[in-house]
């Protein structure tokens, strides 16, 4: 529902929120599999609404940037309105799925307000929570992983940042894969079963237009599924399918307008060799990273462990591959950054790495669980 709104803004209409309700209750409801974590998943849901709808947004890049952007698109009834490069402090590169259902709410009550658009960060969070609660073998697990939710999203989960929504969909897209991994690699391979695969193209795709980061993390998780897709030539096109909505509703349109990020300007091969040959460059990278990721790293190695002794790698690896690749992208970023490295990791390493660190508490919790 989340694409299908952006889809029918860019025609020029919106999908009502009551529709949206509607759908979600009717996928708890007739889920694939018994709903056994469809309690969690509603109260889990009621809290986070209430707190949603409990205050304004205030922070700046929240109010700034994605609210910003969703009160133009209400404003002009136009899903593209911030292409004519208006503000362009705001970041007008950015992708447009909160926005757009931010939009929609206002919408669907005749005005805007600082409250009430704030609950599409919720609408967002929604199927992500939703299709974990259908993939965790546990209620345990499941449960487990809603309090980490909790705590390490803590304010970023509804704040407006989009860091911590883009953390929970990668950990959901990272249980599937393990599924994908395990049902199509390992030695029991049956046939096909569809679902995984169709969740985890729907996930990516909502990953792909969350922040720009998405993108990056939708090509690692690419990378990572290819082995459990390769010779399954349906499902491997059906992967891209992601890329090419990308590419058609956000992409093009940028490249027509002529508005790109700040992140890729020229000067990047030297920016990057110069803070490589750096000492106090790399250790402030290097020390940032242990200090918000170093305790989840040694989670994932003794993961890997217990996992090669229990003869259940295929479980772990793609957690591991997206988390260290993810990481090392992140590390890339910092490097080529144009900005002031001291003040860009002191404004963001901490959202930016909570992304592979949410993933390692996703893989870590689906492999301790019983049931597959």
């Amino acid at each position: 529902m989340n694409l299908l709104n952006m889809v029918l803004w860019a025609m020029g209409w919106y999908a009502h929120p009551a529709l949206y309700a509607a759908l979600a209750a009717l996928t708890l409801v007739f889920s694939w599999r018994p709903p056994r974590n469809g309690l969690s998943v509603v109260l889990l849901i009621g809290a986070l609404a209430a707190i949603a709808l409990s205050a304004p947004i205030t922070d700046w890049d929240a109010r700034s940037i994605w609210f910003f952007h969703a009160k133009r698109i209400f404003f002009d009834n136009n899903l593209y309105a911030q292409l004519d490069n208006y503000a362009g402090w705001s970041h007008n590169d950015y992708p447009l799925l909160v926005p757009a259902l931010a939009a929609s709410l206002a919408k669907s009550v005749g005005h805007w307000n600082e409250v009430f658009p704030r609950l599409s960060v919720v609408m967002v969070l929604l199927p992500a929570i939703l299709a974990l609660g259908w993939a965790m073998a546990s209620r345990a697990a499941f449960n487990l992983m809603a309090t980490a939710l909790l705590l390490m999203g803590d304010r970023l989960l509804l704040n407006g940042y989009m860091d911590a929504v883009l953390a929970l969909y990668c950990a959901c897209a990272c249980v599937l894969l393990s599924r994908m991994w395990e049902r199509h690699l390992g030695p029991s391979t049956t046939e096909d079963d569809p679902q995984d695969c169709v969740l985890w193209v729907l996930v990516v795709s909502n990953i792909i237009f969350l922040k720009n980061e998405g993108l990056l993390a939708a090509l690692l998780l690419w990378v990572c599924a290819l082995p459990a897709l390769w010779g399954r030539w349906k499902w491997l096109a059906w992967s891209l399918v992601p890329f090419v909505l990308y590419a058609v509703l956000w992409r093009m349109p940028l490249h027509l307008h002529h508005i790109q990020g700040d992140l890729f300007v020229p000067g990047i091969l030297e920016r990057g060799w110069g803070r490589v040959r750096d000492p106090a460059g790399i250790q402030a990278i290097a020390g940032a990273v242990l200090k918000h990721s170093g305790l989840y790293g040694v989670a994932l190695l003794g993961a890997m462990a217990w996992a090669f002794r229990r003869a259940q790698l295929l479980r772990a690896w793609p957690v591991f591959a997206f988390a260290a690749l993810y990481t090392l992208a992140i590390v890339t970023v910092y490097l080529i950054t144009p900005n002031d490295l001291t003040w860009h990791l002191a404004t963001s390493i901490d959202r930016t790495m909570l992304t592979a660190n949410l993933c390692v508490v996703a893989g870590v919790l689906h492999l301790a669980a019983r049931r597959a």
